[in-house]
């Protein structure tokens, strides 16, 4: 053995230049690309479920806010 020979294949080395290690590492690419674009499209439609919800709840609120002030201007001020 010649000097500093472990027996190991190094990282980058033969093994990498290998069709079938560049395809399956590509095919692997592609699955996490893809997994990663499915998870982004479901957090943006519950964002999207999220904001739809606070609107309705928003919109609730100002109408309970308009119904209070319109009984407190209907009202007859006690003056005593």
């Amino acid at each position: 053995m010649s000097e500093g020979d472990t027996g190991a294949v190094r990282a980058g080395g033969v093994a990498s230049g290998d069709s079938f290690n560049r395809r399956e590492q590509a095919l692997e690419n592609v699955y996490f690309r893809q997994h990663e674009l499915d998870n982004i499209k479901k957090m943006k439609e519950k964002l999207a479920a999220q904001r739809k919800h606070l609107d309705e709840v928003e919109s609730h609120l100002i109408e309970m806010e308009q119904a209070a002030s319109q009984r407190a201007a209907a009202e007859p001020e006690n003056t005593q």
